[in-house]
């Protein structure tokens, strides 16, 4: 009774289970599950028990392969199986699975028994995050930006080869910690950068951004624009993981600087030559003046004007109170 109850629980489990379970037996399947029929698309154990090779449900590719791994399990080379190919659904598309089995006593006669699951998404998500992680490995390449990743529970950040280069430092001479970061950070700028933050992981800001100066392990300065987001918080929102970049700037800083000293050197020299262009037409118009009073002197003598003066009348009437040129 106990023997029965037991077989009886194994059997609910078996055919309840979404796994695909099986047994196989001279490259034949002696059983399959439901949840086997359901993965390969077949209606009924009797449409593949005796009818339907190993080889008939694994795509032309991986045939010889899967056989060669049966073949060494049968003869004992190997303990149990575990592999992945490419199986072949009823209707012609192509599957994912993932293999495990082992050897027993099956009627007198050597089988294997395992399960079978679908990883078709699995493989199809695998591969997307394949193709992200080259895409960032290429863009991280492509720039000259440093990336970090700080995980603010554990207090340790993972830093882009970029980062180090940018401060000197080599990984294995700091321990990538807040405290590194900030003792990167020139001491006049340090306020203002945890501020900044602060602020933002506070959740006041939408993302954290501002220019620093970096000092280096060399102790040389280096101009960098920092920008971070939060990207991960808990339910109560405080944040739990901060991502962001740090940009070699000196190069733009250089040149704000050297237009800023251009402005002020040509406001200097804008002022010096007002000042020259008053002092000039103010001599010159005092000169004026005097020729003109020589002028008025040699007419009440009877005399010619020795200063031709016409062209002051061709000159505009200036509103009274005004400076006549």
């Amino acid at each position: 009774m106990a023997l029965r109850d037991s077989e009886g629980r194994f059997r609910a489990l078996v055919e309840q289970s979404l796994a695909g379970i099986y047994i196989i037996q001279d490259d034949r399947f002696r059983y399959v599950n439901p949840g086997f029929l359901t993965l390969f698309g077949y209606d009924s154990p009797e449409a593949l028990i005796d009818n339907v090779s190993v080889a008939d449900l694994v795509s032309p590719e991986n045939r010889e392969r899967v056989g060669e791994i049966m073949r060494r399990r049968i003869d004992g080379e190997v303990a149990d199986l575990h592999y992945i190919f490419v199986g072949l659904h009823r209707d012609g598309s192509r599957i994912d699975v993932e293999v495990h089995g082992r050897t027993f006593d099956y009627q007198g006669r050597p089988a294997i028994i395992g399960f079978i699951l679908n990883i078709t998404e699995r493989k199809t998500a695998e591969a997307q995050l394949r193709i992200s992680e080259e895409r960032l490995k290429l863009a991280l390449n492509a720039t000259s930006d440093g990336l970090w990743d700080w995980d603010l529970r554990s207090g340790l950040a993972y830093l882009t080869p970029h980062y180090y280069e940018m401060t000197g430092y080599l990984p294995d001479q700091v321990t990538p910690d807040f405290e590194f970061f900030k003792q990167t950070v020139h001491p006049d700028d340090l306020p203002h950068v945890l501020e900044t933050m602060e602020a933002h992981m506070q959740g006041k800001t939408p993302s954290s951004d501002f220019d620093y100066r970096l000092v280096t392990s060399s102790g040389e300065i280096k101009w960098i624009r920092g920008r971070g987001r939060v990207v991960e918080r808990d339910a109560e929102g405080a944040p739990l993981r901060m991502i962001g970049t740090i940009a070699d700037i000196s190069a733009r800083k250089a040149v704000e600087e050297a237009l800023r000293r251009q402005t002020r050197e040509l406001a200097q020299r804008n002022a010096e030559l007002e000042r020259f262009n008053r002092a000039t037409v103010g001599r010159e118009l005092d000169m004026i003046a005097v020729k003109q009073q020589v002028n008025e002197l040699s007419r009440q003598l009877g005399q010619e004007p020795p200063y031709p003066l016409a062209f002051l009348d061709t000159l505009p009437v200036q509103p009274k109170g005004t400076a006549a040129l």
